[in-house]
């Protein structure tokens, strides 16, 4: 082999991994998201996984609590993760059934809804993976957020649960010097899947019209009126339908022609267990009612637990924060145990109406 092959070869060798190189970087191998019978990063970037406060940090969000989703239903999430001084992330995202094995194939449907991520699979198992592309790792202020749709099972059976891999990396072109995370959260698919919900005046007072487009083990609907939006009371019950995979339809009209009232449903199961629908009324907004107030004990932000599309956190500074909320005694949970104290706003979306409120935390600080 002459001399001007020989430097062809390896000419073309260092081509071929250069291009490697920068493909591996925007597109990260499958099966690297530390579920079941999966490796993580570490596998590439070196090291070992960081078990440190950052893992707080990394939060999956929905306008919908993980602990209370429908089945057959799609929703926006939001992923997000900080880290001082670190302006470039990378993750990848699989979903599993609760208690999943080396085998076990993904459940859903994730959906790449964002210019930032992209979709790929594996078979034996069957598994879909979502992760970010060339253009979603920036992160000029230690802050990225990449958000994406995902479809749940048609099952109530299941009970998804989103496995995570997070890279924060230094930036230095290269795969030392990394900090890998894991983390998994886990969601409920309850057995009611919601249809509308809506109230009326009529002459005989308010009528409460809702409906259902999946029911699994339902006995019955409590219906619940509040003036504030934070203490109920039953006012009547309804028969549920059991079983169904069709549309049913219900009503109640409760004749003390309230009308700035607050509604909502208590499903109750055969076996005792129960979720809330969302919150309806007629004529107030949720500015009107709605004051959210700092709870101590759970180191949260408390509001009624109504239907919100939206919700954001802000410091005084301009801030943002990502915002990871759970149900808890039919209320609204906002999780801000590692914010630092401070008057923060809080802004929300209710239906049609937008609303925003100041609310002082007490705080521990990061």
């Amino acid at each position: 082999m002459n001399t001007k092959l020989i430097k062809s070869v390896i000419a073309g060798g260092l081509i071929i991994w250069s291009i490697s190189a920068l493909t591996f970087t925007n597109n990260p191998p499958n099966s690297c998201t530390g579920a079941p019978g999966e490796s993580n990063c570490t596998s590439c970037h070196g090291g070992t996984l960081n078990t440190g406060g950052a893992l707080n940090n990394i939060l999956l969000t929905s306008s919908t609590p993980l602990s209370s989703l429908q089945p057959n239903t799609t929703y926006t999430f939001n992923l997000s993760f900080s880290q001082t001084g670190r302006t470039k992330y990378g993750f990848q995202l699989c979903v599993l059934p609760s208690g999943a094995t080396s085998s076990s194939s993904s459940i859903g449907t994730l959906i790449a809804s964002s210019s930032e991520t992209q979709l790929s699979s594996t078979t034996n198992p069957n598994r879909t993976y979502l992760m970010h592309n060339a253009s979603g790792t920036s992160a000029p202020g230690a802050t990225k957020t990449w958000q994406f749709q995902y479809t749940t099972p048609s099952s109530i059976n299941v009970s998804p649960v989103f496995y995570v891999a997070i890279n924060a990396s230094n930036g230095n072109n290269s795969s030392s010097g990394d900090l890998i995370y894991t983390k998994t959260f886990s969601s409920t698919i309850l057995p009611v899947k919601w249809g509308d919900v809506k109230v009326f005046s009529t002459e005989n007072g308010v009528r409460i019209n809702w409906s259902t487009l999946t029911e699994i083990n339902n006995h019955y609907f409590e219906v619940q009126r509040s003036l504030n939006g934070y203490d109920w009371e039953t006012i009547g019950e309804v028969k549920g339908s059991g079983n169904q995979t069709i549309k049913k339809t219900y009503h109640f009209v409760d004749n003390t022609r309230l009308i700035n009232a607050y509604y909502r449903l208590k499903q109750v199961d055969y076996d005792g267990k129960f979720e809330y629908s969302k919150h309806v009324s007629i004529d107030k907004t949720i500015q009107e009612v709605v004051i959210p107030f700092y709870d101590n004990l759970t180191n949260s932000i408390v509001l009624p637990n109504l239907d919100y599309t939206a919700l954001l956190l802000t410091d005084m500074k301009g801030n943002s924060f990502a915002v990871n909320t759970i149900i808890s005694g039919g209320v609204l949970q906002i999780d801000v145990k590692n914010l630092p104290a401070g008057i923060y706003a809080l802004s929300a979306s209710h239906q049609s109406n937008n609303a925003s409120w100041k609310v002082w935390i007490a705080g521990s600080g990061y």
